[in-house]
């Protein structure tokens, strides 16, 4: 019974739940978001999508997310829906960093795994603190958030680092894991950089005695 308990706590699942009732319960006591991004064009965006003005309106979108409006879509339904609810809003816009905050945990699992008595404690602590610097928590809860675009290039790390810690590492699934973290290229420009890095830590890993190791860099 014991044991059984102790496996469950080792389930991505449960982390998540436990990470999102902890953001949720500070997002709720936050007010809620009016950053610049938000009144300027995050909210315009998204209004353009369904009053037919995205071939029009170039300019609101700042470039950044204007090659694809989804998640200015997604901000605009939820303001717009629940736009005297502070509470549901903030904890709508809290869900991404429980997410992420699970990909941080799987990442740090398989480091922390051979190096630690406690690994479950050590992987949860670094996607606490990793989530609590000055550049994610000050901007929880609000359309200002890099997270959030970022959250399929955490997704995607973890698969890698998870198969290359199993060995099981193709073209294929390196085929695979560039085209979940091009997602966040696709929903925000910014978000290149940090695609491009992946991209040469595969190369940078793979490069001897692997002749795929070009075409998983370029993947």
């Amino acid at each position: 019974m014991n044991a059984g308990f102790f496996k469950s706590l080792d389930h991505p699942l449960g982390w998540w739940l436990c990470f999102g009732v902890g953001f949720a319960i500070v997002a709720a006591r936050l007010s809620t978001d009016g950053s610049w991004d938000l009144e300027n064009y995050h909210i315009y965006n998204g209004f353009a999508v369904f009053h037919d003005r995205r071939a029009l309106d170039i300019v609101p979108a700042q470039l950044q997310t204007t090659l694809y409006y989804g998640l200015d879509t997604v901000y605009y339904l939820i303001f717009s829906s629940f736009n005297n609810r502070r509470v549901v809003i903030n904890l709508l816009l809290s869900i991404p960093y429980s997410v992420a905050a699970v990909a941080i945990f799987s990442i740090s699992r398989l480091f922390a795994t051979p190096r630690f008595l406690w690994p479950l404690p050590v992987s949860a602590a670094a996607a606490a603190f990793g989530l609590s610097g000055a550049a994610t928590f000050a901007t929880l809860a609000t359309t200002l958030s890099e997270l959030v675009p970022s959250i399929a290039l955490l997704i995607a790390l973890a698969v890698w680092l998870t198969l290359e810690k199993a060995e099981r590492n193709t073209v294929w699934t390196a085929l695979g894991v560039g085209g979940l973290a091009g997602i966040s290229v696709g929903l925000k420009l910014t978000e290149a950089p940090l695609f491009l890095g992946i991209a040469l830590a595969i190369a940078v890993r793979l490069a001897s005695g692997r002749k795929s190791a070009l075409l998983e860099a370029l993947a």
